[in-house]
């Protein structure tokens, strides 16, 4: 008696656990808010155990895999999840799935190989269930095997576009210069900047593109490139500073129009409310103001320093986004102004 009692909280535990992974791939793959919790968490994990034994800091090289392990993880999550769930359940009876050839009740090795050919639709057909209940949920394995794989499949597809995307916006910012000061030098022309507004307004809807992609695929952050040039965290840093730049260090008639700096700085800002649904955190500290005095060579006015610091001071939430983004992604903050060599 102690023993069916046992069995039979396995068929509500089993189904838990099924309904819990539905819900988590239901969640992932079908809304705009998000990953699902179970998902993103593993996630986190794994990046972090990543970090971890990276030391603190990924080697570039191993970086550059970190988004494919931590998606197939996921998928392997949901699918395991099922397998299991569903595994459980049918061990709720002893003779729940028999052999076919002779109706001998299956062992439970024998059960959870059923349940995994059926989930993935193979119909061997060596097993079949006892009948009544068991077969009713025989079809809703099927269902729920045939959905997973189809939403798992298609979000793998949307991911990887996304994070070509992704590297896409990140390139085409490092065309401008690699550096805020390599941008302002390429742009000026003893006057003004007249051919930056144009190039920079480009930037603003594959901003808000990537924006919505990082709500929509919480596993998008976790795809870096090997470059400098192709890492968005970096390339968002070095427009960020080069836009406070041109507010603070240039008079009204040098400086770009606010229609053309204010919704570009918006987009950003947009991206950076993104990053704690991708549970990348802000950095513990601000990172320090720009130096004005790398501007001396262009032609343009210098600020005083003060002017910097204070904006910079009035920006210390936006600041510590964008270090963290740019942290996440393998770099530090030097090399925003690192001074890589110009294209």
């Amino acid at each position: 008696m102690p023993d069916l009692e046992w069995r039979l909280l396995l068929l509500p535990l089993g189904l838990g656990i099924v309904l819990a992974a539905l819900h988590d791939l239901f969640v992932t793959t079908l809304t705009v808010r998000g990953g699902g919790t179970l998902s993103g968490r593993f996630a986190q994990g794994v990046s972090r155990l990543a970090m971890v034994l990276g030391h603190g800091r990924f080697p570039l090289g191993a970086m550059y895999y970190n988004g494919m392990i931590v998606l197939i993880g996921i998928m392997l999550l949901w699918v395991g999840m099922l397998w299991a769930g569903w595994s459980l359940a049918f061990s709720a009876q002893a003779d729940s799935v028999v052999r076919a050839s002779n109706n001998v009740p299956a062992g439970t090795v024998d059960r959870v190989y059923f349940v995994g050919y059926t989930l993935f639709t193979l119909g061997l057909g060596d097993y079949r269930p006892a009948g009544g209940l068991w077969q009713i949920l025989t079809v809703l394995v099927v269902a729920s095997g045939l959905l997973a794989v189809t939403l798992i499949i298609t979000y793998a597809l949307q991911v990887v576009t996304a994070a070509s995307t992704k590297r896409q916006v990140a390139a085409t910012i490092g065309c401008l210069g690699h550096t805020p000061r390599d941008i302002l030098c390429r742009a000026w022309d003893g006057k003004g900047f007249p051919a930056l507004g144009n190039q920079l307004t480009s930037l603003i809807s594959p901003l808000v593109q990537v924006s919505q992609q990082y709500l929509m695929f919480p596993v998008l952050p976790y795809f870096h490139g090997r470059q400098p040039q192709l890492s968005l965290g970096l390339a968002v840093a070095v427009l960020d500073e080069t836009l406070l730049m041109l507010e603070q260090c240039t008079s009204r008639e040098q400086s770009l129009p606010p229609a053309v700096l204010a919704p570009l700085r918006h987009a950003i800002g947009q991206l950076l409310d993104t990053l704690e649904s991708a549970h990348i955190d802000p950095a513990s500290h601000a990172p320090p103001p720009p130096d004005a005095a790398q501007l001396s060579g262009i032609g343009m006015p210098v600020p005083q320093q003060g002017c910097l610091t204070a904006r910079c001071q009035k920006e210390e939430k936006r600041r510590r986004l964008l270090l963290g983004f740019l942290q996440s992604e393998g770099w530090s903050w030097n090399d925003v102004h690192g001074g890589r060599p110009s294209a």
